[in-house]
């Protein structure tokens, strides 16, 4: 593992922690949803900081953060930061992956909402 992955990934996953508390205990969210909430304001940010640090000579976010962000329920997000800041758009490999990344979310949310799929499973 990377050192910008260590790093980031960490970051992320301690503001994504704290955020879900907050949403939780202070804002009286749903858990599921202040977790959505949290994960996809941080996706948005680190998108924005990594083409922000881009041009600059700081350590960059490492695209397997990114792509664990979107795994981990940040991929509206995701979208939305790479068409806002016009980042990772053009890199085909990455662009691949998080297409993946789309595709395997949704089967599993048609599979979950409008299958019995769950019921088979437990």
């Amino acid at each position: 593992m990377s050192k910008a992955f260590i790093r980031y990934f960490l970051l992320s996953a301690f503001i994504i922690g704290g955020l879900t508390w907050v949403a939780i205990f202070r804002l009286h969210m749903h858990v599921l949803v202040a977790y959505f909430f949290s994960i996809n304001i941080v996706t948005f940010l680190l998108y924005g900081f990594d083409k922000f640090i881009s041009s600059r000579n700081f350590l960059r976010v490492s695209e397997n953060t990114l792509h664990l962000l979107a795994l981990f329920g940040g991929s509206l997000a995701a979208l939305a930061s790479q068409q806002v800041f016009w980042h990772k758009v053009n890199k085909r490999s990455f662009q691949i992956i998080y297409w993946l990344i789309v595709i395997v979310q949704s089967i599993l949310l048609y599979l979950i909402f409008f299958t019995d799929f769950l019921k088979t499973i437990f």
